[in-house]
């Protein structure tokens, strides 16, 4: 299976009132679906989980671990849990995970190996490897390049610097020639719209963050700075008073 690059745009606010409720709350709010007023509004362009699916993946995770000896916060819970040792990084940051996905006005997916098309030219460094991929300072430029550009600009870009490394390779551009040419380009522009968007609304709209990572991966290499996910497990939420 391709492993996929993922930018979500998460409501800040949203994301802490769920890291926020208490243990029992989460639990019942799921069980009722009384937290689905708490889920922004789904943006048009990008995607997202359903209510129903995500609501049952995050039961399915709170589940198996240890309920809380007394009565406290998400993000403290996981966070004793992590300190004593109970439960692996890996397993509770997946579940913060997915509490941001509850908070996601939706996000933005490609193949990793088109991300490359998507990112590196416009960052202004070469990304060497994984990690040079989903750095902070890599996404920042990147996005902040694509703003200044119109969104069918950015697109004709993308789809001529496709169209040139096939070239190189010795690939056919001809449409009769190969089956997948026209719905390549096409899905070459959409993307270029959607990350467009997203950048769009990230620069505008101060209380959403970008959390980036790679599917299939482990969740604590999620996020930049004092939201990514580890940090969050080993500080909490910046500037909160945990119980």
């Amino acid at each position: 299976m391709a492993v996929e690059m993922i930018a979500r745009l998460v409501h800040r606010p949203s994301w802490c009132r769920m890291l926020e409720c208490e243990w029992s709350e989460l639990e019942q709010g799921l069980e009722t679906r009384e937290l689905r007023d708490l889920r922004p509004e789904a943006d048009a362009v990008l995607n997202r989980s359903f209510d129903v699916d995500l609501e049952a993946d995050i039961l399915d995770w709170m589940e198996p671990l240890p309920y809380p000896e007394y009565e406290c916060n998400c993000i403290s819970h996981l966070r004793r849990l992590r300190n004593d040792g109970e439960v692996n990084d890996d397993q509770l940051a997946a579940g913060m995970l997915q509490l941001a996905d509850w908070a996601s006005a939706g996000e933005w997916r490609c193949i990793e190996g088109r991300g490359y098309l998507y990112i590196e030219p416009y960052c202004g460094e070469e990304c060497h490897g994984e990690r040079g991929l989903y750095g902070r300072s890599v996404w920042e430029r990147a996005l902040e390049r694509i703003l200044q550009m119109p969104v069918g600009e950015f697109g004709e870009a993308v789809v001529l610097d496709w169209m040139q490394r096939r070239e190189e390779f010795g690939e056919t551009l001809e449409a009769n020639a190969d089956a997948h040419i026209l719905p390549t380009m096409q899905s070459h522009l959409r993307h270029t719209e959607a990350l467009h968007h997203l950048a769009n609304r990230l620069a505008k709209e101060d209380d959403l963050l970008l959390l980036v990572g790679r599917d299939w991966t482990s969740a604590t290499s999620w996020g930049f700075g004092q939201f990514n996910l580890n940090r969050l497990l080993r500080d909490g939420w910046p500037g909160s008073e945990e119980e």
